[in-house]
């Protein structure tokens, strides 16, 4: 029997995106056929059809967006959520029996896994995107190249299909490459997008005085206080009021990151928050390792919290002593470095309203 052949082949790319209700999801993906592309929607039982013929298609553009950066950081602060739900009524609960907190770590290191798988996933995946198709009277988004990596493939696949058709596709000499919000014209024809094509703008920097961050930077310094304090008085309260420390550091770190993307603060600022980040992560993970060491090698006299167990030892006092000098000099320096910043920011402000008032005199 002859085998039937297929008339559609399946281009890269699938993505599900939500919809305007509440837990409403809908599947994209695209089709490449004879003479034409198909975007196919699937939403439930009912599927919509959308054609584009090669020869009709004028332009793909690419921009890069900050869809992956923004996923980590949820994956992110939805663990802490989590991890502070579960945690809340263990730490509330008095008993001398340590199996339940045992299996309280087991859950959370299971939880914390495939958070960072997730995490790992995502970045792996590359670089998010929107990617919109152009013909002479339309401009089409396609939620399914949602990845540069793979619009780059489907292009790819596009490209001498669509060169084919027109016979009129323009041989580009320099290698297109995407930088940073900055979009990438795939052009399918001599001509460019019409000059009323709804084409992509790069994202305008905006100006941030930096406030949120000079509240990260005291926050570090109070934090950095409480480590050396550490060394010499440890107490319940003091294991809570480090506890909130920490929460309230990765809070101010997610609003200074949303605050910095696309501003004009200095490369420096922004390097600063990064290493901020990689301090309390690093920092978090020591902490947890070396007080499950600990409370293992000390099970004796459990105590009927964990918040009750002080830890002890020279290794201890080394890696408080280490993250406050850290904390402190990410502080201080940041410090400096914003306060640079605005005064730059006022200078030029001032030199402005200078030159405005000579012109207006003359």
């Amino acid at each position: 029997m002859k085998r039937k052949q297929k008339i559609y082949r399946r281009l890269p790319g699938n993505m599900f995106t939500q919809q305007r209700r509440f837990l409403e999801y809908s599947m994209h993906s695209l089709w490449l056929g004879a003479d034409h592309v198909l975007d196919v929607r699937s939403r439930r039982f009912t599927e919509q059809y959308k054609r584009f013929y090669l020869k009709d298609i004028q332009a793909l553009v690419i921009s890069r967006t900050a869809g992956r950066r923004n996923k980590n950081l949820l994956l992110a602060a939805s663990w802490a959520c989590i991890f502070i739900a579960t945690a809340y009524p263990y730490w509330i609960w008095k008993s001398p029996n340590m199996k339940p907190f045992f299996l309280f770590l087991g859950f959370e290191a299971a939880l914390l896994l495939a958070f960072l798988v997730s995490i790992l996933l995502n970045t792996f995946l590359g670089p998010t995107c929107k990617c919109r198709l152009y013909t002479a009277v339309q401009a089409e988004e396609l939620p399914c190249l949602g990845r540069i990596r793979t619009a780059r493939k489907a292009i790819a696949i596009l490209k001498p299909l669509i060169e084919s058709a027109q016979a009129s596709l323009t041989e580009t000499k320099e290698e297109i490459d995407v930088l940073p919000d900055q979009p990438v014209l795939v052009q399918a024809s001599a001509h460019a997008l019409p000059q009323d094509a709804p084409a992509e703008r790069e994202r305008e920097t905006r100006h941030e005085d930096g406030q949120v961050h000079i509240l990260l930077y005291g926050w570090l310094l109070l934090s950095a206080f409480s480590d050396f304090i550490e060394i010499f008085h440890k107490s319940i309260s003091k294991n809570f009021l480090d506890m909130l420390l920490f929460l309230g550091l990765i809070l101010v770190l997610i609003f200074a990151f949303r605050r910095q993307s696309h501003s004009d603060l200095p490369r420096s600022v922004k390097s600063i928050t990064w290493l901020t980040l990689a301090v309390a992560v690093c920092s978090f993970f020591f902490g947890s390792i070396y007080g499950f060491i600990y409370m293992i090698q000390n099970m004796e006299a459990p105590p009927r919290s964990p918040l009750e167990f002080q830890l002890e030892g020279s290794i201890y006092d080394g890696y408080c002593i280490a993250t406050g000098v850290a904390q402190s000099l990410l502080a201080v320096v940041g410090l400096i470095l914003i306060f640079r910043h605005k005064m730059r920011n006022r200078v030029a402000r001032y030199a402005t309203a200078a030159v405005t008032a000579t012109d207006k005199g003359l």
